[in-house]
C-alpha cells in the first residue's frame, strides 16, 4: 500500500507520491531501499504529456512492478501512441501477463492500480486523467482483486464554465479520504496557486495522515512530485521532499512512447549533493529531454554543459 496524489487545474497538473516499499509475506526490506522506491514518472505520448503513479503490489522476487509500467507503455500505444491508445493497451497487456509475472504472490495481494494525471495537447489545454486498476468493490462493500484490468478514463470539458480542477487518489483511502484532500486543496488549485505552494500544503497534511494509525506505516515520510505544465512546449519539474537529511534526492523516470524517440525509458536518477556524480553515473538522457537534476532546462544546456566542462572537453 501507498499513497499516490493527482492534483491539476487549468494551468498545471501535480502528482505526488510517496516512497515507501511495504513488503509482503513478512519479508524484510531494509535501509533505503524500504524508503526510496520509485513510484512515479512521466509520459510522453503523441497527444499527451502526463505523469502516473502506482499503488499495491511493488516488488515480487525479480519482478519489479515499477520498471514493468514503464517499459510496457513505451509500446502499448502502437501505432497511433495516444494517451488513450497507450492507456488502453497496457489495460489489456496487463490482464494477459500481470498474472504470471506475480505468480509467487498470493493472489489476494496482487493488487495494482495505476493513476494518470496531466493535459491533453488541445487549445484550451483539457486536463486528462485515467485509472488503471485490477481492485473492484463487491456489492457488500469489500474490496476484491480481480484478474481482469480495467481502465477509467476522463477528461474535462472543451469549453468549461469555471476553472477545471482535479483531485484523485489510489493507495491508502482509510487514512487519506479523497473528501479531506478535496477540501484543503481544491481551494488552492481552483485559485491557481504557484505549484511549490500547493506541493508544501499536501506533503504537510501527508505526512499528518502518514502517522494516523489506519495508515498502518504503509505511507512513508519521503515523497516526490512531478508538476506538469498544462502548456506542453514547457519543460515539467519535479520537487523532492526528505524528512531526514540525506544528500540523496532523485530525478523521477520519463517514459517516451514508441513515437518519440523509438520508445524509450529513463529510468529515476540517484542525485547527490554534486549532481555530476550520478549523473554521470546513469542513463544519459537525450539531448534535448528535460535536465533530470529538475532545473526545467534542456539536458544540453544544463548537466551536459557542466559535464563538458568538469572534463575540459568542448
Amino acid at each position: 500500500m501507498t499513497l499516490i496524489v493527482g492534483l491539476a487545474n487549468s494551468e498545471y497538473s501535480i502528482l505526488i507520491g510517496d516512497r515507501r516499499l511495504t513488503p509482503f509475506g513478512g519479508a524484510k526490506i531494509l535501509g533505503r531501499q524500504a524508503e526510496e522506491a520509485p513510484k512515479i514518472a512521466r509520459l510522453l505520448c503523441a497527444d499527451a504529456n502526463v505523469a502516473f503513479g502506482f499503488s499495491g503490489l511493488a516488488v515480487s522476487g525479480a519482478f519489479d512492478v515499477h520498471r514493468w509500467i514503464c517499459e510496457t507503455l513505451t509500446t502499448s500505444g502502437a501505432p497511433a501512441f495516444t494517451l488513450g491508445a497507450t492507456i488502453a493497451g497496457f489495460c489489456r497487456i496487463a490482464t494477459e501477463s500481470f498474472q504470471q509475472k506475480a505468480v509467487s504472490v498470493p493472489e489476494a495481494q496482487r493488487r495494482l492500480s495505476i493513476l494518470f494525471v496531466g493535459h491533453g495537447n488541445a487549445t484550451p489545454p483539457r486536463i486528462a486523467t485515467a485509472l488503471v486498476t485490477n481492485v473492484k468493490r463487491a456489492e457488500d462493500g469489500r474490496t476484491i482483486v480481480s484478474r481482469e484490468f480495467t481502465c477509467n478514463f476522463k477528461a474535462s470539458p472543451a469549453s468549461p464554465s469555471e476553472e477545471p480542477t482535479l483531485v484523485a487518489r489510489i493507495g491508502n483511502e482509510q487514512a487519506a479520504p479523497i473528501g479531506e484532500l478535496g477540501g484543503l486543496l481544491l481551494p488552492m488549485l481552483k485559485d491557481r496557486l504557484a505549484p511549490k505552494f500547493v506541493f508544501r500544503r499536501a506533503v504537510k497534511h501527508i505526512r499528518l495522515m502518514a502517522k494516523r494509525p489506519s495508515a498502518a506505516g504503509n505511507i512513508g515520510d519521503q515523497l516526490i512530485a512531478l508538476v506538469m505544465p498544462a502548456d506542453l512546449t514547457q519543460a515539467p519539474t519535479w520537487e523532492y521532499e526528505s524528512a531526514i537529511s540525506s544528500p540523496h534526492f532523485y530525478a523521477p523516470a520519463a517514459v517516451y512512447t514508441g513515437r518519440a524517440a523509438h520508445g524509450e525509458v529513463r529510468f529515476e536518477i540517484e542525485v547527490e549533493d554534486d549532481p555530476r556524480k550520478k549523473l554521470d553515473a546513469g542513463p544519459k538522457p537525450h539531448r534535448n529531454a528535460p535536465c533530470p537534476c529538475g532545473s526545467g532546462k534542456r539536458y544540453r544546456l544544463c548537466h551536459a554543459r557542466r559535464r563538458r566542462d568538469s572534463r575540459g572537453g568542448s
